[in-house]
């Protein structure tokens, strides 16, 4: 919460960063604590929608299946597609060919596919965009996007 309240803003974000990679860095039996759980998640992605970019790069690569850690970020890969569609695309250039795709993936199974008029949108926006970053994309939607 620091962070956000601007208390030594680059201290807390980092941390909050560290403490982010440092729990989908432990094996899945770990126990639980109440420092790896979605509301970490919350606390870095309320900070990229407040304006820091910074965060959209590590943000991208966390993209896996570890719920136990980072719950359903999915939605805010849909969110980021649908709000932010150019700038997320020039950002997933970074990611490999199978990140680019687990990304929407997820944004499809967390948020998209219960929402079809936002599905629709991103959809239709990511076969106008075109280019390789949009394909893979598509491709993480499945055989119902082509």
């Amino acid at each position: 919460m620091l962070a956000v309240f601007n208390i030594d803003y680059q201290k807390n974000r980092d941390l909050l960063l560290s403490l982010l990679n440092n729990c989908l860095s432990r094996s899945k039996e770990s126990p639980e604590d109440e420092v790896c759980d979605s509301d970490l998640l919350s606390f870095v992605t309320n900070l990229y929608w407040r304006g820091d970019t910074g965060l959209l790069e590590p943000l991208l690569r966390i993209a896996e299946s570890r719920r136990d850690v980072i719950g359903d970020i999915g939605t805010f890969y849909a969110d980021l597609l649908d709000r932010r569609g150019i700038i997320v695309l020039n950002a997933m250039r970074e990611l490999s060919d199978d990140k680019q795709q687990f990304v929407c993936r997820l944004a499809d199974a967390d948020d998209l596919s219960m929402n079809p008029p936002k599905r629709d949108r991103i959809i239709a926006f990511l076969r106008r965009a075109k280019g390789a970053t949009a394909t893979q994309c598509l491709r993480g939607f499945g055989s119902s996007s082509r």
